[in-house]
């Protein structure tokens, strides 16, 4: 489950397509993601975070990422049960990595709020206020209201990108 919610708060996808991702939807540099809502593939550039991680998972099957222990993918129910239990072990990494600094806990965030935290991450990897409006499906005024991100960065790239 860390991989679902690294991969959720570094591409901004649902559920729904981390329940169903498939080891060929990366390219070792990208992923590439359904959209639900436009109804067409997005290719997502991969964040070191991301990258680093799935670079270093063992493949266990070519057509699903994320398996239950039964070898077939999670059904909403086991996800959202194995989400929430497996928080804690997020807690833990993102603890060790602030080295006694302060973080925040992944248990004190729904799943929705980690859209907004890839925005975020996007961002501050360079992606430009188009881009994040095309990977979150919204609408470029909405990308540039910047009251749904966080970071000095992601402000400055606002502000950047409305000039050109």
């Amino acid at each position: 489950m860390v991989t679902a919610m690294i991969l959720v708060r570094n591409t901004a996808m649902r559920a729904g397509a981390v329940r169903k991702f498939a080891w060929s939807r990366y390219d070792g540099e990208k992923v590439q993601v359904w959209s639900t809502k436009n109804k067409r593939w997005v290719w997502i550039p991969a964040t070191r975070e991301l990258k680093a991680h799935l670079d270093g998972l063992t493949r266990k099957g070519p057509l699903m990422m994320l398996t239950a222990t039964a070898g077939k993918a999670y059904t909403k129910r086991y996800f959202n049960e194995h989400w929430r239990e497996d928080c804690g072990k997020l807690d833990a990494i993102n603890e060790k990595a602030a080295n006694g600094g302060e973080f925040v806990k992944t248990a004190d965030l729904n799943f929705h709020d980690n859209r907004g935290t890839a925005a975020t991450i996007l961002a501050e990897a360079g992606a430009t206020v188009p881009q994040i409006a095309e990977i979150l499906v919204w609408s470029i005024e909405d990308a540039e209201d910047c009251r749904y991100l966080h970071g000095l960065a992601w402000r400055s790239g606002c502000a950047r990108d409305r000039q050109t």
